[in-house]
């Protein structure tokens, strides 16, 4: 037996350790640009934005429920306490002071039933304004309709609807100042171009993260 034979040695791959290997950001963790809500960050930034939105609308959602039940309760009660008075006066009075008191008490009801009207309408807008602040362009999900100050919807004015960004920026110039001047009555801007008005029309419906551009 030759022992002068050499012994191959096979020589150890050692495994590269974690800090050996050059890191490299994963899908989850690459920064990309979502193209419905135009806000730059990582998937999982997204889904925690869209779940902290969600929780945030539903808390939203579970208190102007409350409030409008709270609101109703407080008006019944008046209302019943109105009637209550109305009718310990009539006891008391003539035959004409019933009818100017009678028309008086109609008077001031439907004064209050004004009021609670405009209350309602305010509380729908502020609820589809914020609705539609959490849903970027309105392309995935669209954009809910929001009245007009005077508690109309714009289906009812016989204009197009505003779903998504899309709508916004097709809008024809004369759509475009009829839904700015049902927006904004009181606003008279004799000067402002049809891509400022449309602007406003944009920020009236709570479409405020994405600027006015057509999809590519």
């Amino acid at each position: 037996m030759d022992t002068n034979k050499k012994k191959t040695v096979t020589p150890r791959v050692e495994a590269a350790t974690s800090s050996q290997v050059q890191d490299h950001d994963t899908p989850d963790t690459q920064p990309v640009r979502s193209k419905s809500t135009g806000i730059s960050g990582t998937p999982i930034q997204f889904q925690q934005f869209q779940e902290q939105m969600k929780l945030q609308m539903q808390q939203f959602e579970e208190q102007m429920q409350l409030q409008f039940q709270q609101y109703q309760q407080q008006m019944q009660l008046q209302f019943k306490q109105q009637l209550q008075q109305i009718d310990q006066r009539l006891k008391h009075a003539n035959v004409n002071d019933k009818i100017q008191k009678i028309q008086k008490a109609i008077q001031d009801i439907q004064e209050q039933v004004n009021h609670v009207d405009d209350q309602l309408i305010e509380m729908e807008r502020d609820r589809a304004q914020t609705r539609n602040m959490t849903l970027g362009t309105g392309r995935i999900n669209p954009f809910l309709p929001v009245p007009f100050p005077d508690g109309s919807f714009p289906s009812e004015r016989g204009l197009p609807p505003l779903r998504n960004l899309d709508d916004i920026v097709q809008l024809s110039d004369a759509n475009v100042c009829e839904y700015h001047d049902l927006y904004y009555p009181d606003e008279v801007d004799n000067n402002a171009t049809i891509a400022t008005l449309r602007q406003r029309v944009k920020e009236a419906i709570g479409c405020l993260r994405v600027q006015v551009q057509p999809q590519s």
